[in-house]
């Protein structure tokens, strides 16, 4: 009886449970109207749905939302003006939003796509100066730097001396002192542009840095054509000596490793002359770096250096490993030819002929 009765009292609680359960807001049911609006492609009929939750939402953020894809679906569905509208509502409503920073810069871009060119480029500006921390910032960079030396091949280098000090602490002061870097090289100012890599890199160091690794590789070349390739050969070999191996498996892998690797080598062989040098490095690359397009080129380089310095077993190691590692390698066609005790399978295309030009 007791357990009749037990059982009476748990189905009454669950049903007294669900028959309280709370409906979905007004704000989520136009939400997901909107959403599927969206996914099949009916943007205008999202685009309303999307400007109705805005209406009815309670959070400010939510309301924000709402209003950033009511915008984006008035883009696709072609409407840029009131696109425009859409974004300068929301960043009147709700200017410190999450969605604050992109809005800004999606409605610049739309204003620059609708011919409105100067005003677009004003609006991008401005987003800089309003959200430097925000993710889009960067790109933002890029494209106003662009527009500026289209017309004025110093006026990027005027602009980046203005702003990148104030923006020191933010995402974005890291890309501006790169760009001004990049400027300075580009106006044929090499030793100010170095200078202001290594400040990249000072500033910005690793692991935090997201172009500290890039900063020196420039600087690195910078070093080499001024005239100091053993200055860039240390330079890459501080960056190098950060590399770090992953607690399981790989390596913390940073974009410029293998180059500045393979950087090292080209420099020992061909504007320092120490061959043995060169060949031990291309062979690191190989073996240390086994994620990197770089790796065939490297095997096939030390192979060639073997054979110049008479070492052809050391050159049929390096192309055996090769061969192995990577079959479909364009060099593996030409690894018989360089050590003929390597049997390759008959290649469609056979050994190229700018590859085979360079066998001794």
């Amino acid at each position: 009886m007791r357990t009749r009765a037990s059982a009476f009292a748990a189905t009454f609680v669950l049903c007294l449970l669900g028959c309280t359960r709370s409906k979905p807001s007004e704000y989520a049911l136009r939400d997901a109207a909107a959403a599927r609006a969206y996914s099949a492609g009916r943007y205008d009929e999202a685009a309303r749905r999307w400007g109705e939750a805005a209406r009815v939402a309670k959070l400010p953020k939510s309301r924000s939302e709402a209003r950033y894809r009511e915008a984006s679906s008035l883009l696709r569905a072609g409407r840029r003006s009131e696109a425009v509208a859409v974004f300068d509502r929301l960043l009147a409503e709700n200017p410190s939003s999450p969605r604050s920073a992109r809005a800004a810069y999606d409605r610049a871009l739309t204003l620059i796509a609708s011919g409105r060119t100067q005003q677009g480029y004003d609006a991008l500006e401005a987003m800089l100066r309003t959200h430097p921390k925000s993710g889009v910032a960067p790109a933002a960079l890029r494209r106003y730097l662009s527009f500026l030396g289209a017309s004025d091949t110093g006026a990027a280098l005027r602009y980046l001396e203005r702003v990148a000090p104030s923006l020191d602490g933010t995402e974005l002061g890291e890309h501006a002192h790169y760009a001004y870097a990049e400027a300075l090289e580009r106006d044929g100012k090499l030793e100010p542009a170095r200078a202001r890599y290594l400040l990249v890199a000072q500033k910005y160091p690793y692991p935090r840095g997201a172009l500290w690794d890039d900063a020196l590789f420039h600087a690195a070349e910078l070093d080499a054509k001024l005239g100091d390739p053993r200055a860039a050969i240390a330079r890459l070999e501080e960056m190098l000596a950060h590399r770090e191996t992953a607690y399981m498996s790989g390596s913390y892998e940073r974009g410029r490793y293998a180059e500045a690797r393979y950087k090292i080598a080209e420099l020992y062989r061909d504007v320092i002359g120490d061959a043995e040098k060169a060949r031990r490095n291309f062979e690191r690359l190989f073996s240390e770096h086994q994620t990197s397009r770089l790796r065939d080129d490297a095997a096939w380089n030390a192979a060639l250096l073997a054979v110049h310095a008479g070492d052809r077993a050391g050159a049929c190691r390096n192309l055996e490993a090769l061969v192995s590692a990577i079959p479909d390698s364009r060099y593996a066609p030409c690894a018989p030819k360089l050590c003929p005790a390597i049997k390759m399978k008959e290649s469609r295309h056979g050994c190229a002929d700018y590859i085979a030009s360079s066998i001794p």
